[in-house]
């Protein structure tokens, strides 16, 4: 894929981390100039086996996670992940971002299921505002991202123009 047909990776990473500068600086680092991005974080990709030319779309979805790197926007789980993990990823992001919920209040029920709680969770955001965006990059594990509901729309569009999935409901 062309590096022009990933520049709505920009415009979703300003979606993600409402506008986090330094996020929204590497991920147009990434779209822009592969080659610098490969070399400034060389040992990050040699470690995640992506390529950035063909694949700046996972590398993305990592990155904004803080999959190893400053850049907690989100939480990377795995599809049998527990609650109270989940919240204590997805809490930096919030803080990151400013936004006014507490994920506490989120009760946490023994034993629960994954997709039960993330309906929940999701339930429990749309109520204050926000949804709980999964980014779809295959395999069994989640990236998640909690954003303003009324974003979500629009990054849906961007990744149908490079062929991402974002869905808000656990699937």
């Amino acid at each position: 894929m062309s590096k022009t047909k990933w520049m709505p990776l920009i415009e979703i990473t300003k979606i993600l981390t409402e506008n986090d500068v330094d996020a929204v600086d590497s991920i147009s680092l990434l779209v822009e100039q592969p080659e610098k991005f490969t070399s400034q974080y060389a040992e990050w990709i040699e470690n995640m086996e992506y390529s950035p030319e063909d694949e700046a779309d996972v590398i993305t979805a990592y990155w904004l996670t803080g999959y190893d790197t400053p850049h907690d926007f989100g939480a990377y789980i795995d599809w049998k992940e527990w609650p109270e993990e989940i919240i204590a990823q997805l809490e930096p992001s919030i803080l990151k971002k400013g936004y006014a919920i507490n994920l506490k209040d989120v009760p946490i029920i023994a034993d629960e299921a994954t997709d039960v709680f993330l309906e929940r969770l999701k339930n429990f955001l749309e109520q204050h505002n926000y949804t709980l965006a999964f980014w779809d990059v295959g395999g069994d594990c989640y990236h998640l991202y909690i954003i303003p509901k009324a974003a979500f729309p629009r990054l849906e569009i961007l990744g149908k123009e490079i062929y991402v999935s974002f869905f808000n409901t656990y699937e």
